[in-house]
């Protein structure tokens, strides 16, 4: 009797994909939440398990014997991890500024895993299609968050008298947008770049959902970051090939006219 091989190439890129979904979902919702920036256990929880994760992986390479792929930061990051573990052993309160440096030694960690797996093989895809989940998420409990505040407003017929302010996904209307200033790019760049029609309609009516959302945070620096991408993503397009022979054809068009 012969065995059958449980995984196959379909079944490991759906584990992948799972798996990158769920290190995202928990950036979303625990890990990269407001309270993650103040509560002490969502910090050590994400220590240990970026900790935990960089022990399977240095593992894995050396029972692989592989090379690791440096990105060219590593002297950088160890040099600012470095820094803030200096400045904890030196500050006057130890305690409280071990956290800082706990958090920034588990994020750097997750960056330098993050970019290995990338190098060596890990669908990029799935990042990119978990971080649109992301998005989905955080722009759908923001506009519900929306509707229901001027759906109570409108049972009691009459309109809002202050301005409102949602908090979404991340707990904190700042934290929320800048986590969609960080998605907007994504997004309008693989609108811009789908040749499927059904596909460039979901994510312009993304891109919509997300602005309204950005709006309805209230957040000054949160509208200036975006502003500033906006331009920065129309300088990008311009200075590439085909964006330079649409705005020549754009002037060509307006001296015509």
């Amino acid at each position: 009797m012969t065995l059958r091989p449980v995984s196959s190439p379909r079944l490991t890129r759906l584990i992948k994909l799972a798996l990158t979904a769920v290190i995202v979902i928990y950036m979303i919702s625990i890990g990269g939440s407001f309270d993650a920036l103040i509560e002490y256990r969502i910090q050590l929880l994400n220590f240990l398990g970026a900790g935990a994760i960089a022990v399977v992986w240095l593992g894995r390479r050396l029972w692989q014997k592989a090379r690791l792929k440096y990105s060219s930061l590593e002297i950088a990051i160890a040099l600012f991890v470095a820094s803030q573990w200096i400045a904890t052993a030196t500050s006057a309160q130890p305690r409280l500024s071990l956290e800082q440096a706990v958090s920034t030694t588990a994020w750097m960690i997750a960056f330098l895993v993050g970019c290995d797996l990338l190098s060596n093989g890990w669908p990029r895809e799935h990042v990119i299609n978990a971080l649109l989940i992301a998005a989905v998420g955080i722009t759908a409990r923001a506009l519900v968050e929306v509707i229901a505040w001027f759906a109570a407003w409108a049972q009691l017929g009459a309109l809002p008298p202050v301005a409102f302010r949602i908090h979404g996904l991340l707990f904190h209307p700042n934290v929320t947008a800048a986590a969609l200033n960080l998605l907007f790019p994504l997004v309008i760049s693989k609108a811009l770049r789908a040749t499927n029609r059904h596909t460039q309609i979901a994510l312009g009516v993304l891109v919509v959902g997300m602005a309204v959302a950005e709006f309805f945070t209230s957040s000054r620096s949160g509208w200036i970051g975006a502003a500033a991408m906006l331009a920065t993503m129309i300088g990008v397009w311009i200075v590439q090939d085909a964006g330079r022979a649409r705005v020549a054809a754009w002037v060509l068009r307006w001296r015509r006219l």
